[in-house]
C-alpha cells in the first residue's frame, strides 16, 4: 500500500459583485449619534430661503445611488433632495405622484411643506479622497403656516461608501405630516412608517403621514448593497497524513464580511475545471480528499 501525504498549495477566492439598481434593496438601519450642527464650519447658503424653491449644489465627488454616478444634488426648501438634474420647482406637496424627476435620486430625510424665509442652510464636503462626506443641513427649518415648530436635520452623502445617512437635531415639529425614505422611481422606493427609534421602511407603502421629528442624535442609514471591492481573505487547511483518502478541514479568515456576502466552495480534479460542491456555503467546509481531488 502506498502512503499518500496531500499538501494544499493553492487556493483562491473569488466574489461576484451584482450591480445596486433599486432603492427597495438599500440596506437601512437606525441608530443613535451625537448631533453636531455645521452652522459654524460649512458654508451659510441662502438660496433655498423661501418657500417652495430649490437650489443646485456640488458634492465634490462622484457619489453612486441606484448603480448612477452623480456629482451634484439640488436641495429642496421643501425638506428633499434631488441628485442630479434639476426637475423645475420645488414641490411641496409629498405624495408618491409628485415624485421629482419622476423619482429618480430623490432623498427625503422630511419631505413636507416646510418654510426657509428667514432661515439659513448650511453644507460642507469634508475629509480627504476616498473617504469625503458632503453634509447639507436644513438649520433651525420652520413648518409652513406653523408658528413656533422648527427643526434640525441633514443629509450625509459618503464617498467611495456611498451611505446615506439622515441625521437629526433638535424639533419643535408636531402638526407636519411628512415623508421619510428613498426613492428612484414611484414604484422603487423605501418609506419609514413613523419615526421611531427602530422602524421597519416599506417598498409597498408610501407613507406621507409622519407627525412630529425623530429624537435628537437620531441617525437613519440606508447602505448599498454592494461598495467597493471585497476582501478575499486567506484560506487555511487542517494538515492530515493518511493512506488513501481523509478529511480535511478549509476554514477562511479575513474576508469581507455582512449578510450580503454568499460562499460557495467548488473542487477540482485538474486544477483548471472546478465544480460547485452541493450545500458547501458557509466559510468553513470539511471534506474528503482523495488523490485525485
Amino acid at each position: 500500500m502506498k502512503k499518500y501525504t496531500f499538501l494544499i498549495i493553492s487556493l483562491f477566492t473569488s466574489f461576484a459583485l451584482k450591480a445596486q439598481t433599486t432603492a427597495a434593496s438599500y440596506g437601512f438601519s437606525a441608530f443613535s449619534s451625537t448631533y453636531t450642527s455645521i452652522s459654524s464650519s460649512g458654508t451659510s447658503s441662502s438660496s433655498i430661503s423661501s418657500d417652495d424653491i430649490a437650489s443646485i449644489y456640488s458634492l465634490g465627488f462622484n457619489f453612486v445611488y441606484c448603480g448612477v454616478t452623480y456629482t451634484q444634488a439640488y436641495v429642496s426648501s421643501n425638506g428633499n433632495v434631488q441628485l442630479g438634474t434639476t426637475c423645475g420647482s420645488s414641490v411641496f406637496s409629498n405624495y408618491l405622484a409628485g415624485l421629482p424627476c419622476g423619482g429618480a435620486g430623490v432623498l427625503m430625510p422630511c419631505w413636507d411643506d416646510l418654510w426657509g424665509v428667514g432661515h439659513t442652510a448650511y453644507y460642507s464636503t469634508t475629509g480627504v479622497a476616498p473617504n469625503r462626506i458632503f453634509t447639507f443641513e436644513w438649520n433651525n427649518w420652520a413648518l409652513y403656516s406653523w408658528t413656533g415648530q422648527h427643526a434640525n436635520f441633514q443629509v450625509k452623502l459618503y464617498e467611495t461608501s456611498n451611505i446615506i445617512d439622515f441625521c437629526y437635531g433638535t424639533s419643535t415639529y408636531s402638526s407636519n405630516s411628512a415623508t421619510i425614505g428613498i426613492a428612484n422611481s414611484t414604484s422603487d422606493y423605501q418609506t419609514l412608517p413613523d419615526h421611531s427609534t427602530s422602524p421597519t421602511p416599506s417598498s409597498s407603502t408610501f407613507t406621507t403621514t409622519i407627525s412630529g421629528s425623530p429624537v435628537n442624535g437620531q441617525v437613519y442609514r440606508w447602505s448599498p448593497n454592494c461598495t467597493g471591492t471585497p476582501s478575499s481573505g486567506t484560506i487555511s487547511a487542517t494538515s492530515t497524513t493518511g493512506c488513501g483518502s481523509y478529511s480535511s478541514t478549509l476554514t477562511l479568515t479575513g474576508e469581507s464580511t455582512g449578510s450580503t456576502y454568499t460562499y460557495q466552495w467548488q473542487s477540482s480534479t485538474d486544477g483548471t475545471t472546478w465544480s460547485n460542491i452541493s450545500g458547501a456555503t458557509t466559510t468553513t467546509y470539511t471534506g474528503t480528499v482523495t488523490a485525485n481531488t
